[in-house]
């Protein structure tokens, strides 16, 4: 059933109340610099602010190769991008204190995506209609490889967000509250494959289905 595929794709129960836990440093490491986060975008007075997921919402990335030379799963793209860190590609998901502490020399790493069925025409449509931009768990070199691949001339996205961005709870996932915008929040719309990315403003999640590889997958 939809019920059943959609709860496959959200990640385990996580015993936090979100009621509270947004101010309570023994579970959000992030708090002390909450208001460090606030970002100032400009954004159109008549459209309301479409914020998009990135990974498993817009596009797949194999950074565990499991498609690699496989003919019938041929990728969209590779993605090449620089990097501080010495340890694999996938641990571009997993940056930590230790990482930004370490002063290493820029590393290339490159990762084979899978974009999701009709990305590009659902981009330029809802472009016309919302101030349209990505919010993503992501660090920012790989994601913003990602996004100037999907919108090379800069004209559909009009702003970009990451992983600092993100409420860090316990290492074990992200949450991204819509207050650092400073804008009402009746006018943000947020669609995601994972349930905790909107836990703080639920009444402003859209919550999707996860994309791997599947290009039949038109939901």
């Amino acid at each position: 059933s939809i019920l059943e595929t959609t709860l496959t794709h959200i990640a385990p129960p996580q015993n936090v109340n979100f009621e509270y836990a947004l101010e309570d440093p023994n579970i959000t490491k992030d708090v002390p610099n909450f208001f460090s986060k606030k970002v100032n975008i400009s954004t159109s007075p008549q459209r309301k602010l479409l914020l998009l997921d990135l990974d498993e919402t817009l596009i797949h990335a194999d950074f565990d190769e499991e498609f690699l030379g496989n003919n019938s799963f041929k990728y969209d793209a590779i993605i090449k991008f620089s990097s501080k860190n010495e340890n694999e590609v996938g641990s571009i998901f997993e940056e930590n204190d230790e990482m930004e502490e370490k002063k290493e020399e820029e590393v290339e790493h490159s990762v084979g995506i899978f974009v999701r069925n009709g990305v590009n025409e659902f981009l330029e449509e809802v472009s016309k209609h919302f101030d349209v931009g990505i919010f993503t768990a992501s660090v920012k070199e790989y994601a913003d490889a990602v996004i100037s691949f999907l919108d090379p001339e800069n004209k559909l996205i009009k702003f970009r967000l990451y992983r600092n961005n993100c409420i860090n709870f316990n290492d074990a996932f992200f949450v991204k509250d819509l207050r650092i915008f400073g804008i009402d929040l009746k006018n943000i719309i947020l669609i995601d494959n994972s349930i905790y990315s909107f836990a703080a403003q639920l009444s402003n999640g859209i919550l999707i289905n996860s994309f791997y590889n599947d290009k039949n997958d038109n939901r």
